[in-house]
C-alpha cells in the first residue's frame, strides 16, 4: 500500500468486504526506504475463486505493489 496513514487498514477492510480469512500476515522492512514495510497475507481461498480474484483485482488497483507467491489448493479439493 502507499505510505500512508490508514492504509493497512484499507486493505485487510478490502480482503474482510470479500470475506476472506487471513491465516497469516507478517511485515518485513523494504530496504528502500526508512519505515517503508512490505506485507505478507496468507489466506484461506485459492486464485480461482472469485472472491479471491476479485479482492486481488481490486487490491492491485489501490497498492503499489501485489505479488501472488503461491495458490494451492486445499487437500481434497478439485482445484
Amino acid at each position: 500500500m502507499k505510505h500512508r496513514a490508514g492504509a493497512l487498514a484499507k486493505a485487510l477492510t478490502l480482503l474482510a468486504n470479500h470475506n476472506l480469512n487471513l491465516t497469516n500476515i507478517q511485515l518485513r522492512p523494504s530496504g528502500m526506504k526508512a519505515w517503508e514495510y512490505i506485507f505478507f497475507v496468507d489466506l484461506e481461498g485459492h486464485i480461482d475463486d472469485e472472491p479471491v480474484k476479485s479482492a486481488l483485482e481490486e487490491l492491485e488497483r489501490e497498492s503499489v505493489r501485489v505479488k501472488m507467491l503461491g495458490s494451492y489448493p486445499k487437500a481434497g479439493s478439485d482445484v
